[in-house]
């Protein structure tokens, strides 16, 4: 291995602020870096997701651009193949960072969103300042934050917890964090009974003492 393709990230929700580690591999320094890329998701100190839906707008945006080429009539191509192109294509990215729906902005969200919005109208051949509320009238259409919280829902659920957390790395690894944060609370509460057991063991040696 070497140390300058590696690196290390400070996760907080304070910010690291002027917290710096001395990390090095083989007497060389591991450098930081605030935004790790990690199994195709990019990460940041307060696992906000800023920019990694920055760059699923761009991403999507470029594949919505193949839609727009089925969607034209020469192809003569059915909604419902249209649909699942779209599902193929954009629908599966949304899908592959579920995880990130209990820390997601409405900014963030609505940046997905609007791709959606694009790619109904598109196969709808709807006008493009149509109300969005209409475009989900339409079936096997749902808000990104709908499709977000199902399959978060989906994947902890009893039937397909074991299935869906082994068969997305992301999940797993997300999984991972969440696992060793409440090992961490669980081992900081322990320590602090310990602590307060052993106060109360010598306040009670000090009363006896004192008769």
């Amino acid at each position: 291995m070497n140390a300058s393709k590696c690196c290390y990230t400070i996760f907080s929700g304070g910010g690291r602020g002027r917290l710096k580690m001395d990390l090095r591999l083989s007497g060389d320094l591991i450098p930081y870096n605030p935004n790790p890329l990690f199994l195709g998701v990019t990460f940041d100190e307060y696992l906000c997701f800023n920019k990694q839906f920055q760059n699923l707008r761009v991403r999507a945006l470029k594949r919505l651009n193949i839609i727009k080429i089925f969607a034209h009539s020469s192809w003569h191509l059915k909604k419902t193949t249209l649909t699942s192109i779209y599902n193929a294509l954009i629908g599966s990215m949304f899908d592959y960072f579920f995880f990130t729906v209990a820390c997601i902005s409405k900014t963030n969200l609505k940046l997905v969103q609007t791709v959606q919005n694009r790619a109904i109208r598109c196969i709808y051949k709807l006008r493009w300042d149509s109300p969005t509320r209409s475009l989900f009238s339409k079936d096997s259409y749902k808000w990104v934050l709908d499709l977000l919280v199902e399959e978060y829902s989906g994947s902890w659920s009893e039937n397909t917890a074991k299935v869906s957390v082994t068969s997305t790395p992301v999940g797993a690894f997300f999984s991972i964090i969440r696992i060793a944060y409440a090992c961490t609370v669980l081992i900081k509460k322990n320590l602090f009974l310990m602590i307060k057991k052993k106060s109360l063991r010598f306040d009670g040696n000090d009363k006896s003492t004192s008769f």
